[in-house]
């Protein structure tokens, strides 16, 4: 008997660690570009080399599948580093100082764009609680966990 095996994706979880300690953690929403990117990338047709970037903003409207960009973009930052753990993909960018400042209240990661808004491929989007706001006195490190599973 042949058992089907099923691939899930599963927590995309956001972080946002401040350098007093403190964390935020929200899930993400998966949209389908999300989902064509990554079946690019697995058979071949887009480069595994292909740029990363996290992106942050100011909308407010729940994320939905066809989601292909922020609402409102208002920066966005390649990725600091980028590895994998066992099944999890790991995204770090590093914000500093004179980056991101603000609250935001929807971010983004996209994969195969440029410095220049709504660029790529959007894989995860999310609307975290209350926003997230940096300061000109603080370095924000942003963390994006991608996990696959068994489903």
């Amino acid at each position: 008997m042949k058992t089907e095996e099923k691939l899930n994706l599963i927590g995309w979880k956001w972080r946002w660690i401040y350098e007093d300690g403190t964390v935020i953690e929200e899930e993400n929403y998966l949209p389908n570009s999300g989902l064509a990117i990554l079946a690019a990338l697995i058979c071949g047709e887009q480069t595994n080399s292909c740029s990363w970037h996290i992106a942050w903003g100011t909308g407010t409207t729940a994320a939905v599948a066809a989601d292909a960009t922020l609402e409102v973009e208002s920066g966005r930052k390649a990725k600091t580093s980028l590895w994998r753990e066992s099944y999890t993909v790991k995204v770090r960018v590093f914000l500093l100082t004179t980056e991101g400042n603000g609250t935001w209240t929807e971010w983004g990661l996209f994969i195969a764009g440029t410095d220049a808004a709504d660029s790529g491929e959007l894989v995860s989007r999310v609307l975290p609680a209350g926003g997230v706001t940096k300061t000109n006195s603080q370095v924000l490190t942003v963390e994006i966990d991608i996990t696959l599973a068994r489903g």
